[in-house]
């Protein structure tokens, strides 16, 4: 009896140990004894996923720089970081910067206007549009208060030109060919009548003959000039005539170039050409 209990009392000894050892491991270890990991990190950085809280070193940076993206406070490529109006000192040079075109204002007058492209050390600015202002006065027919591109301003210049030349060879080509009116006939044997009385050799019939002879000479060459619409016609001819070589001639292509410029950019501050610009 008594070994029977001291079996029982050993056998609920060894229990008790069995159960305090299956108490500390709590299913944390696996049969072999590695630790297994829980299936998201909700705390710490993620090397393979997105970083929810820290730097993501595998997927997209959201909180700082994107390395393989546009810097659009600075100077891209497409020169967005310049627009804006700029001055030089004392405000005698404007430039307006707008998405790749841009406004020239020298003086408090209009200058030219284009697009520009830009890398970090130089810009392309071609102009394409003059302003009349600008330029009147050296070409008085220009119109002071507009823009022209080359085409415009090659076309004012020839309709200049044309208008010029028309206006010269009708005066020229009236006053040479046109016909004489019976009144301007009469004047030009009156003038004459009055030059013959100037001669004492010359009596009243040897006068009145003089006189009509040179009426009739006067009709008669009369009869061979040319009718207002004779004349327009000969005007027509001679400004074609002209006008081809002006167009041949035509080259103003100079007042529309591309300039590259030295070019430098800084929060407020470009340097182009060698001027110093500050945004306003």
């Amino acid at each position: 009896m008594n070994k029977k209990i001291v079996c029982f009392r050993i056998l609920a000894i060894i229990l008790a140990f069995m159960v305090m050892f299956i108490g500390c491991d709590n299913g944390v270890t696996g049969s072999s004894g590695t630790e297994i990991p829980d299936e998201n990190n909700q705390g710490g950085n993620d090397s393979g996923g997105n970083d929810q809280g820290g730097n993501d070193s595998g997927g997209n940076d959201q909180g700082g720089n994107d390395s393989g993206g546009n810097d659009q406070g600075g100077n891209d490529s497409d020169g967005n970081g310049i627009n804006g109006t700029w001055y030089s000192w004392g405000n005698l040079q404007k430039y307006i910067f707008e998405n790749g075109n841009y406004e020239y204002t020298n003086n408090g007058r209009l200058q030219n206007k284009g697009t520009y492209t830009n890398t970090n050390d130089s810009m392309a600015m071609t102009v394409t549009h003059v302003h009349g202002s600008r330029y009147i006065s050296s070409y008085s027919w220009l119109n002071s208060e507009i823009w022209y591109t080359e085409e415009d301003f090659n076309t004012a210049y020839l309709n200049y030109q044309e208008n010029d030349l028309r206006e010269k060879c009708t005066a020229s080509f009236t006053a040479s060919y046109a016909k004489w009116t019976s009144e301007q006939i009469e004047e030009m044997v009156e003038e004459y009548r009055q030059s013959l009385l100037l001669s004492p050799y010359i009596g009243p019939s040897l006068l009145a003959s003089a006189v009509e002879s040179f009426r009739n000479v006067k009709n008669n060459e009369n009869a061979a000039r040319k009718t207002p619409e004779e004349i327009e016609e000969m005007v027509e001819t001679q400004v074609e005539s002209s006008m081809v070589i002006y167009r041949n001639a035509l080259n103003y292509s100079f007042l529309f170039p591309v300039n590259n410029l030295a070019f430098s950019f800084n929060g407020n501050t470009i340097i182009l050409g060698g001027t110093s610009l500050t945004r306003n």
